[in-house]
C-alpha cells in the first residue's frame, strides 16, 4: 500500500507535465502562426502582440520565472544582432509591408518575435536537448532553413543570394541555437548540476 501511495503522486505529476507540455506546444504554434499571418497580411504587429501574450501565459504556467526572463532577454538580444547582421549583409531582405517599429537594416519585429517565442521555452527543451549537440545542431539548421523557406514562399522576405542565403542561414542557426542552450543551461543552473552529477544530459524534469 505504501508503494502504491508513492506511485500515485508520481503518476499525477507525470500527467501534469504532459498536459503542460501539450499546452506549451500549442501556445508555441499559435505564436508562430500569428507571426507569419501578421507579416503576410501587412499587419506585422499581430505576431509580437500574440507572442507577448503567449510568453505571459508561459511565465504564469511554470516556476523559475526570473531565470526564464533572463534567458528570454539574452536570447532575444542574440537573435536581434544575428538577424540584423544578415539583413545588413544582404543575405535576405524583408518585404517593406512587414516593417513595424524597427527600420531597415534591422531585423523585422515579426521575425524577432519568432525568436522570442522560442526563447521563452528554452527551459522546457533543456532537459531533452542539453548535451546532445550533434542532434541540436542538425535540427537547428533544418528548422532555420524551413522557416526562411516558408517566409520566402509567403513573400514576406527575399533570399537575395539564392541557395547561398539558405546555407548561410542554416550555418548561423546551427551555431546560434546551441549557443542559446548554453546560455539557458548557465542561467537555469543546469550546467553546474550536470557537472556535479557527471550527467551532461541534465535532469529529466522541466527546469523552466
Amino acid at each position: 500500500m505504501a508503494e502504491q501511495a508513492r506511485q500515485e503522486p508520481s503518476k499525477a505529476l507525470r500527467r501534469k507535465w504532459i498536459l503542460l507540455g501539450i499546452l506549451g506546444f500549442v501556445l508555441f504554434l499559435i505564436g508562430v502562426v500569428a507571426c507569419y499571418t501578421g507579416a503576410r497580411t501587412g499587419k506585422p504587429w499581430i505576431g509580437p502582440l500574440v507572442v507577448g501574450l503567449v510568453a505571459g501565459v508561459r511565465l504564469a504556467m511554470g516556476p523559475a520565472r526570473l531565470a526564464t526572463l533572463e534567458v528570454l532577454g539574452v536570447t532575444t538580444g542574440m537573435a536581434f544582432v544575428a538577424e540584423s547582421t544578415l539583413v545588413l549583409c544582404g543575405v535576405y531582405t524583408p518585404a517593406d509591408p512587414t516593417r513595424w517599429l524597427l527600420p531597415a537594416p534591422l531585423v523585422p519585429v515579426w521575425l524577432l518575435a519568432l525568436w522570442t517565442n522560442f526563447g521563452v521555452r528554452i527551459g522546457d527543451y533543456l532537459p531533452f536537448m542539453y548535451g546532445k549537440w550533434g542532434r541540436l545542431l542538425a535540427l537547428s539548421a533544418v528548422f532555420g532553413t524551413l522557416i526562411f523557406h516558408n517566409a520566402e514562399r509567403y513573400e514576406v522576405l527575399t533570399m537575395d543570394l539564392g541557395v547561398t542565403s539558405y546555407l548561410i542561414v542554416a550555418a548561423l542557426w546551427a551555431g546560434l541555437v546551441p549557443a542559446m542552450f548554453l546560455v539557458g543551461a548557465h542561467l537555469f543552473g543546469m550546467a553546474r548540476q550536470a557537472s556535479a552529477s557527471g550527467d551532461m544530459n541534465g535532469a529529466r524534469a522541466p527546469v523552466g
